[in-house]
C-alpha cells in the first residue's frame, strides 16, 4: 500500500493489482449486509461452484443468489447488535427464526436458530 500510494501522489499510471485484496474484495460483495461469514473456506467453495466460464458480474449474482439460497429465514433476517454470528453447523447454515429480548431493560439480544432437517435450536446472545 505504501509503493501504491508513493506512484499515486507522483501521478503515475500503474496498474496496481493485488489477489489476495480482490479476493477478500470479493468475498466481502458476495454477501448481504445482514450475514458476515469469516469462514473463508465456506465463502472459497460457493464462490469455486460458479462456473467457470461467467464474467465477474454473473459470478457475483451466482454467489449472491447461493448465499440467499443457503442462509434461510423464516420471515426476516436477523438484526445484529454486533458482528453476525449465523451459525454453521457440519458445513449448512441453519434457519434463522427469531430475535428478542426477555425484559425491556434486558442488555442482551436473543438471536433463536434452527436446524432446518433435525429442527434442534441454537440461540445466540449478543450484549448491548
Amino acid at each position: 500500500m505504501i509503493v501504491k500510494r508513493y506512484f499515486v501522489r507522483r501521478k503515475k499510471k500503474l496498474n496496481f493489482t493485488n489477489k489476495d485484496s480482490d479476493l477478500y474484495g470479493l468475498l466481502v460483495e458476495i454477501q448481504p449486509d445482514w450475514l458476515d461469514i469469516r469462514d473463508e473456506n465456506f465463502l472459497l467453495s460457493i464462490l469455486n461452484a460458479a462456473p467457470e466460464n461467467l464474467i465477474q458480474t454473473k459470478k457475483i449474482r451466482f454467489c449472491k443468489d447461493k448465499i440467499k439460497e443457503l442462509f434461510r429465514y423464516d420471515s426476516k433476517p436477523p438484526k445484529w447488535i454486533q458482528s453476525p454470528e449465523w451459525p454453521i453447523v457440519n458445513g449448512q447454515p441453519l434457519v434463522f427464526k427469531k430475535q428478542s429480548k426477555e425484559t425491556l431493560d434486558d442488555e442482551r439480544v436473543y438471536y433463536y436458530f434452527y436446524h432446518p432437517t433435525t429442527k434442534e435450536e441454537t440461540i445466540i446472545t449478543q450484549f448491548f
